[in-house]
């Protein structure tokens, strides 16, 4: 069985999802044969690169402008380009020649949609949702089936037209290294973890470093991922703090930290659900980390702060004190990914060739 996954460098989830899900299908198989595809590259070879910069920078610098094009995206069923695309994803097509479709880009679904439409190709097509999300921008006629996040988006996906036997919760996909194993303690001083995301975004991090400093027994971790420019600007500034740039060891530290300080990403959620790490999340402003927050908070399995009104220190006392709360957090993130497992890449893969 040959599957494509397709996918796109938007701030790095989309691209770990795509290879969490070619992890996840091709373990133990020797019959499965899986492609992760970024799909503007393959179709804006020569402009690539300049797409992903621009994107990041109107993520990172303005985003204001980025929630309002979100929002835009979302109403518009506009498809520039649509003939074009389809042609271009002919030719990818037959490279590839899969059985099945699996999209981690919510842009694809429309166009990916129109293709089907258009050639009356039937092949099956899965859409893995990378947020608490319901975006209408994730939504085609033609896919088989999608992968929401938890109840909330099945029912909300399900009030714009999508047939309830279609949608299956299963969490976001996470890399194999984030499933397996426990927590991997050294030492007895509470460990935190603080990560931005791939780009390293992280809010007002000198103000948050300055405050876990005043906690005595406490050591901080930062992984500043692709941001070079933040790990040189906090690299000796802190005296229990450990400044790195980019890991591909994430799992392990995740494993090794109480609790993770970060960005409400759709991946970064799950990643924190499999460690079984209790979750602060910063201030989230884009409107999809906005439902993960949500999310966190609907299922105990963290707090949010709102710089602005909210005390760093005083919630994480509170957190890590002995009143039991960080035990019940990751009770909770137990019961979630036993929950979600049922409905991962591959069950959804089965179930779909079974009713087919």
């Amino acid at each position: 069985m040959r599957i494509l996954v397709l996918t796109g460098k938007f701030g790095m989830g989309h691209i770990s999802a795509a290879e969490a899900v070619k992890e996840e299908l091709e373990k133990g198989r020797d019959d499965v044969t899986t492609d992760v595809v970024d799909l503007v590259e393959y179709l804006f070879p020569a402009w690539s690169k300049l797409i992903y910069s621009g994107f990041d920078l109107i993520a990172g610098k303005f985003n204001k402008l980025y929630n309002a094009l979100n929002c835009v995206d979302g109403r518009s069923a506009s498809m520039p380009l649509k003939a074009w695309f389809i042609e271009r994803f002919q030719c990818l097509m037959d490279e590839h020649r899969p059985d099945i479709l699996v999209s981690t880009w919510p842009v694809g679904s429309r166009y990916i949609g129109a293709y089907k439409k258009n050639t009356g190709n039937e092949i099956p097509y899965i859409t893995c949702i990378t947020d608490i999300s319901s975006h209408s921008e994730w939504i085609s006629d033609s896919t088989n089936a999608y992968i929401a996040g938890d109840e909330i988006s099945k029912s909300e996906l399900s009030s714009k037209g999508v047939p309830a036997e279609r949608i299956f919760v299963g969490g976001v996909p996470v890399r194999q290294a984030f499933k397996h194993g426990g927590k991997e303690k050294y030492g007895s001083a509470s460990e935190i973890l603080i990560m931005g995301g791939g780009l390293g975004l992280i809010p007002g991090i000198e103000d948050i470093l300055e405050q876990l400093e005043k906690i005595e027994g406490l050591h901080t971790t930062v992984i500043t991922g692709l941001n070079e420019n933040m790990r040189e600007a906090l690299t000796g500034k802190y005296l229990n703090t450990t400044i790195l740039g980019y890991t591909d060891n994430v799992a392990a530290f995740m494993k090794n930290a109480d609790l993770i300080i970060t960005k409400a990403g759709g991946i970064t959620l799950f990643e924190s659900i499999y460690t079984e790490t209790p979750m602060l999340v910063i201030d989230p402003f884009m409107e999809q980390e906005k439902n993960n927050a949500a999310y966190i908070e609907r299922h105990g399995i963290g707090k949010v702060m709102r710089r602005k009104n909210d005390d760093l220190a005083a919630t994480l006392r509170e957190i890590l004190g002995q009143n039991g709360e960080l035990e019940k957090m990751v009770r909770n993130m137990r019961a979630i990914k036993y929950k979600i497992e049922e409905n991962n890449i591959r069950h959804v893969i089965e179930k779909i060739r079974i009713s087919a």
